[in-house]
């Protein structure tokens, strides 16, 4: 039967395999090298795993790159990065699709008050209904890459019976509730 791993195991991959080492000295050498071929396997994985962003991260960036940054160079830049900053929003932060992830907040103002005919005043040239799309469409898969909000944790009160058993699966402890 193979042992159980402490919780710990996880910390490290050296933590790991020097509790792995020890909680196999009394059982079957062939466990020992089975798992460690598969402890191998895993860190070998990982290890080759990217570092730094998700490929979905990445692709968002570079849709952003090829479909809104221009349309806000062309459209908002004017008035909102090089030369004067109206309304307290600077564009040019957003330099690249990498920016535009880290300063979601501008991003979504921006695009929501082009979308929403805001942007650009209606004495300036305006952006086709195909472009405001592209731009809608990008909003619509950064949304997709943010967590749900999972809301409100309730806090709510064991039962007697949960009550107990978590007595007995903590302590040992019978209780007659």
């Amino acid at each position: 039967m193979p042992p159980r791993f402490p919780r710990h195991v996880a910390k490290g991959p050296i933590i790991t395999l020097c509790v792995l080492i020890r909680s196999f000295q009394k059982t079957d050498l062939r466990i020992v090298a089975g798992s460690l071929r598969t402890l191998a396997v895993v860190l070998a994985v990982v290890g080759a795993m990217p570092a730094g962003e998700p490929p979905a991260h990445q692709a968002v960036a570079a849709a952003f790159e090829q479909q809104v940054k221009p349309l806000l160079d062309t459209y908002c830049l004017e008035c909102h990065g090089q030369k004067k900053i109206k309304g307290d929003t600077d564009l040019r932060s957003l330099g690249s699709g990498k920016d535009a992830l880290r300063d979601q907040p501008l991003v979504r103002h921006a695009l929501a008050k082009l979308l929403a005919h805001e942007m650009p005043p209606a004495a300036e040239r305006q952006p086709s209904e195909e472009e405001r799309h592209q731009a809608w469409q990008w909003l619509a898969t950064l949304r997709r890459l943010s967590p749900p909000d999972p809301g409100v944790a309730q806090v709510r009160r064991l039962s007697k019976a949960e009550y107990a058993n978590t007595l007995h699966d903590l302590f040992g402890v019978e209780t007659a509730i």
